[in-house]
């Protein structure tokens, strides 16, 4: 079995990754503060982000990025809210 490599943009994975982990953190203070269907639910569906990615190459959280982006470009969404 050979395996090719294939270039990706990785400001899109990174941004799947940190979505990610909040959704990970969100779980786990769900769980503890007593919230566990939602915890639960949370979690399944970020199980199943996970294995969209796994089996079939679909990265939500780079859709997601993607969407931001295009967002931005047409001014919908001020990428820096904060600032004067």
């Amino acid at each position: 079995m050979k395996v090719t490599d294939r270039p990706i943009h990785a400001a899109p994975k990174l941004f799947a990754a940190k979505i990610g982990f909040v959704f990970s953190v969100a779980i786990a203070v769900m769980w503890y503060t007593g919230a566990g269907a939602a915890a639960i639910a949370a979690a399944s569906l970020l199980a199943s982000f996970a294995a969209l990615e796994a089996f079939a190459e679909i990265c939500v959280g780079c859709w997601m990025y993607s969407l931001l982006q295009m967002l931005i470009r047409r001014g919908a969404v001020n990428p820096r809210p904060m600032a004067g």
